[in-house]
């Protein structure tokens, strides 16, 4: 797999089968960035659907008067399911003895538990990646996009960038405004050492929240995220806060700044965003509130640089 952000080659770091489908997870040792692709049916998925085609085909194929060919010797018919399931488990059978020999019959069923480490951070990524393959509507209308395609694709350049800077940092992860958590999810997959918390005004969005990121449902709050008590009180600091730019144009001045300035004291670093450069671009708006960014990406994800008083 090579790495998005720099080319290199990545290198696996884990195979999840337990889905049914072949989840190979990857990160690269030069920029730190991790991704994961999806190479398909796992092949125990494709034996048993394989099995149950050929079990299927059997019994509508054969008679009900006729008794069960396993107990009369007859000379097998070439089924094409029945040869296909002959071809897989040819290699095996050379090597080991027939398990129906002996009362046994051969599972084809994924394991019980899954393979890989049963850490924090995995059981995130894993649960993310359960409900990505189901893809329930929720996912993506939570957050106001209308196909979960769309919703992918403006998160990716804020992900990648998100990924690049905080590879080496650990610490605490707000979105302000965070829906369902589905970005927060994705920032955080697979990164124990990364905590997420959200703050939102939609009570449903909030329960898929805690469905996506079950470790962390206390970590999401009911509220208006200009209410600045609800997230900044406290000894807690962020090492990253995400919020998309335009929110500050939805409040008196007063009130937007007020939030700004709760940011510059507890945010290591801020990543603001825009879906939408038609109306103003992102350094437009931030300068409106006297904040610089560093090169915004594709003109609709940057980090503020600083903050100018005034």
């Amino acid at each position: 797999m090579i790495c998005a952000k720099c080319g290199e080659t990545m290198d696996q770091t884990e195979k999840d089968t337990s889905s049914g489908r072949d989840i190979r997870e990857s990160k690269c040792s030069r920029c730190g960035y991790s991704d994961w692709e999806d190479r398909g049916d796992a092949l125990w998925k494709i034996l048993h659907d394989d099995r149950e085609e050929f079990e299927a085909s059997r019994i509508t194929h054969t008679p009900a008067n006729i008794p069960d060919p396993q107990s009369v010797p007859s000379e097998p018919q070439q089924d094409p399911a029945h040869s296909l399931w002959s071809r897989l488990l040819a290699p095996f059978r050379k090597r080991f003895p027939d398990p129906r020999a002996g009362g046994l019959r051969l599972s084809l069923l994924p394991p019980k538990k899954s393979m890989s480490t049963t850490s924090c951070g995995n059981r995130r990524s894993q649960s993310h990646r359960a409900l990505e393959k189901t893809n329930p509507a929720w996912r993506y209308a939570d957050n106001g996009f209308a196909t979960a395609e769309a919703m992918d694709s403006l998160h990716q350049p804020i992900v990648a960038l998100v990924q690049g800077t905080l590879a080496s940092k650990t610490g605490n992860v707000l979105d302000l405004g965070c829906g369902n958590g589905t970005l927060l999810a994705k920032i955080c997959a697979g990164r124990s050492d990364l905590i997420p918390y959200g703050i939102d005004v939609n009570d449903a969005a909030l329960e898929h929240a805690g469905q996506l990121l079950p470790d962390f449902v206390e970590n999401f709050v009911k509220g208006d995220l200009f209410d600045v008590e609800l997230w900044a009180s406290g000894n807690r600091t962020y090492t990253l806060t995400l919020l998309m730019i335009g929110r500050l144009l939805e409040v008196p001045r007063e009130r937007a700044m007020k939030m700004l300035d709760c940011l510059r004291v507890s945010s290591s670093h801020v990543l603001v965003y825009t879906y939408d450069t038609l109306e103003r671009s992102l350094d437009d708006i931030a300068s409106q509130f006297g904040v610089r960014l560093a090169t915004p990406h594709r003109q609709i994800v940057a980090f503020i640089k600083d903050f100018r008083v005034g």
